[in-house]
């Protein structure tokens, strides 16, 4: 599903490179841990972070700090947060979950689709959210409407990312 490609920054030998990894719980408690999905997708989390895997192509990043690349071919990755998702339509993007749910979002480049939360009576609605863009999102999945800048977010930005092979 997916594999460790690096681990820095802690003692912790919580993690090690080439370490695959299964659907479930994962909490960086310091450091950063890049990731390689079997879809293709890439995704660096900065400690402290809570993360949920949930399948090759997404995953639930509960709290802490993100930025997922996703090249051609792996579209449609999806980074759920407590009130929206954010699926990649191929690019480069941070985002950042505070303890309130909160949810930044600065895309570096591309384009991402932000399905905010509904129900039957009524649907959720998309942002679309292209290079430069970004928004905070509250947990209940309302856009606070406030651009931020990359400044603010404070993320990590995967600029040369390689494709690990995976095992």
């Amino acid at each position: 599903m997916a594999v460790v490609t690096s681990y820095t920054g802690s003692s912790d030998p919580e993690f090690k490179v080439g370490q695959a990894l299964s659907i479930g719980a994962l909490k960086v408690r310091s450091g950063s841990v890049g990731l390689s999905f079997a879809g293709g997708a890439l995704l660096s989390v900065e400690g402290p972070a809570e993360l949920m895997l949930i399948s090759s192509g997404r995953a639930r990043l509960i709290q802490g700090k993100a930025s997922a690349h996703v090249p051609d071919g792996a579209e449609g990755f999806t980074i759920e947060t407590p009130g929206v998702e954010l699926v990649d339509l191929g690019t480069e993007f941070g985002v950042s979950v505070n303890a309130a749910g909160e949810a930044d979002v600065h895309v570096f480049t591309g384009e991402v689709e932000a399905r905010l939360p509904g129900d039957e009576a009524s649907p959720g609605s998309l942002v679309a959210l292209n290079t430069a863009d970004s928004r905070r999102f509250a947990s209940d999945g309302a856009s606070l409407g406030s651009p931020i800048g990359p400044n603010d977010l404070s993320l990590i930005h995967i600029s040369e990312p390689t494709r690990p092979r995976l095992i």
